[in-house]
């Protein structure tokens, strides 16, 4: 059985666990099962994600010569406050993938996934502080600016799950340390080291 089928039984069969639990008025299963349910759910639209990525390395394959020999980051030159630039750099990203602003800095897909964008410049050398609203999420994007040129790290909640609930927060906020160590990307996850995101980088928000 694939996964999705899987996934797909599992919600039918929570599904029906709900209706029973609501016949006998159970209202602690009830809240419990939705809770599973709506998880389930949310692993459901990301398994087809997953498959639509795999389509679309599939594609690339085929046509070897049409593919950059690196991730190809943004490009930036442009306004001096730090507000500016991490408003210019959300614009820049989303019109390239075509978001749509759902609130502040959270967007939607074309499919409807929700993508929090982080923007920053650089703290110190090789380090970016990044945050975003403490919200249900399906993509993470950090935009991490470095001499006129922003690297796009899109993280599918998938790949954070594990390390999701270690990171910091404060006022309500999701916090990101990115660092640059001997020639990789770092996410620091405090009491569990850290993730390497060199393969995230100019990824596309499902």
């Amino acid at each position: 059985m694939d996964l999705r089928a899987a996934l797909t039984e599992l919600k039918n069969r929570a599904m029906a666990a709900v209706e029973r639990a609501a016949k006998e008025r159970d209202t602690g299963r009830i809240v419990v099962l939705s809770e599973l349910l709506a998880e389930i759910e949310r692993d459901e639209k990301a398994a087809l994600a997953l498959e639509d990525r795999t389509r679309s390395h599939e594609e690339r394959l085929k046509r070897p010569d049409e593919m950059p020999r690196v991730p190809q980051p943004l490009r930036f030159a442009g306004p001096t406050s730090a507000k500016q630039r991490g408003r210019a750099m959300r614009e820049a990203f989303t019109s390239r993938h075509a978001l749509r602003p759902e609130k502040g800095v959270v967007y939607r897909t074309q499919s409807g996934s929700r993508v929090g964008i982080a923007a920053a410049t650089e703290t110190g050398p090789n380090r970016w502080f990044l945050g975003l609203p403490d919200t249900q999420l399906d993509c993470v994007v950090l935009l991490c600016r470095t001499d006129k040129e922003v690297l796009d790290f899109v993280l599918p909640m998938t790949s954070l799950s594990h390390v999701w609930p270690r990171l910091s927060r404060s006022g309500g906020q999701v916090k990101f340390n990115v660092s640059r160590r001997n020639g990789t990307y770092q996410l620091q996850v405090p009491g569990a080291g850290s993730l390497e995101m060199g393969a995230y980088l100019g990824g596309t928000p499902l």
